[in-house]
């Protein structure tokens, strides 16, 4: 999971891709990282540790980390929050990464991207998980083909 600075979007879609795992017993290698390494080893913004903390997903012990090249190839999917973090990752690699999407459309939603709730309020938190909820579980029915 991929966004920006790793402290907002992708720890929540960190944290819930993580407990929709749990629930459906999948043993997936989950993790989340930024585009940018500004925010290495603090952990998620405040507001998305309470948002997720209000609905049972405990994000509190997740720190950001900047995306490594060398970890392009570890996981079989790579889903990042917009476009925007989609274009960093391919402009910073020659390789042609064919496991690199978009998670809501990779999701099939019909929102393009998750909006960056950092300038936001709590509201905006609420519909950032509440939208990476749904993306999630259809990311891993889709990847189960149910």
């Amino acid at each position: 999971m991929v966004c920006l600075g790793n402290i907002c979007r992708s720890p929540i879609a960190e944290g819930l891709m993580k407990k929709h795992c749990q629930q459906q017993k999948l043993n997936w290698q989950i993790d989340s990282a930024g585009t940018i390494g500004f925010h290495a080893g603090e952990p998620p913004d405040v507001r998305s540790i309470c948002c997720c903390k209000k609905h049972g997903v405990d994000i509190s012990m997740q720190r950001a980390s900047k995306i490594e090249l060398q970890l392009l190839d570890t996981y079989d999917f790579i889903f990042t929050m917009d476009n925007q973090n989609l274009a960093d990752i391919k402009n910073t690699t020659a390789i042609k990464l064919h496991h690199l999407f978009a998670i809501l459309p990779f999701a099939e939603m019909t929102t393009s991207h998750v909006p960056d709730p950092y300038y936001g309020n709590t509201e905006d938190f609420d519909y950032v998980f509440q939208l990476l909820d749904e993306a999630c579980i259809r990311v891993i029915n889709k990847i189960l083909n149910k």
